[in-house]
């Protein structure tokens, strides 16, 4: 289901894409760190980078999270999409565009869109100081060096249960949806890239939700990236 964009979202999302770029234009060859996330349905995907940007973000360093709907908000607007290139010089461009024809091995009727997503989360995540989550953005940045990809995962009875509390459903029901989620989260990926994003190597760390609460995880990522002196 499309997420109702009302005009506020909108002008949000606006905002966003014009912070986003000033601050590539500022940023002049200076690579920060960003993060994508991963995760199963029904793992804690948004708290966990939530908590990241929470913590990340002092005084005037801000982290932004940029949900998978948001950057295909931006991705279907012209406008947003001009901005973002004109944001990058030439030779970025020209080598963006040659890396997602490499990576894009299959063209399917809305390959273009995909193009455009991969694109500017590709652009956006350059800037650093972002947490992307899904979008297959491990698969997009894997060869990024400013990226730390990270994807949660947890058993299907823990998962099953949280589905069903958080959608007052039951656990038959919740299981079809985890299921059916799953499938399109993975199919999506796969149908351009030909690759899994369930694939262990496209991650720098992998994390059992049902092992660890948000703060744990959290603190997990903070070590590990602090421990690739990313941070």
């Amino acid at each position: 289901m499309k997420p109702i964009i009302t005009p506020k979202i909108d002008r949000s999302i606006a905002f966003q894409v014009r912070k986003i770029s000033g601050d590539i234009r500022k940023a002049k060859g200076k690579r920060k760190p960003a993060i994508t996330i991963s995760r199963e349905f029904g793992c804690q995907g948004f708290p966990l980078a939530n908590t990241i940007s929470a913590r990340l973000s002092s005084g005037k360093t801000e982290w932004s999270v940029l949900s998978s709907d948001m950057l295909k908000e931006i991705s279907e607007k012209n406008e947003y999409n001009r901005e973002l290139m004109e944001s990058v010089n030439e030779s970025y461009r020209s080598q963006l565009q040659q890396d997602l024809d490499v990576l894009i091995s299959k063209k399917p009727s809305d390959y273009t869109r995909f193009k455009i997503i991969a694109q500017n989360l590709k652009i956006i995540g350059d800037k650093g100081n972002t947490i992307i989550v899904g979008s297959g953005g491990a698969v997009v940045a894997q060869n990024q060096e400013n990226f730390f990809h990270v994807r949660v995962t947890g058993s299907l009875s823990f998962r099953v249960n949280r589905v069903a509390e958080l959608f007052n459903i039951t656990e038959v029901e919740a299981a079809n949806l985890v299921e059916e989620r799953n499938l399109l989260r993975r199919d999506f990926i796969y149908r351009f890239t030909n690759k899994d994003i369930a694939d262990p190597s496209f991650y720098h760390l992998i994390l059992r939700n049902d092992f660890f609460s948000v703060d744990e995880m959290a603190d997990i990522v903070l070590h590990a990236m602090k421990a690739r002196k990313m941070l």
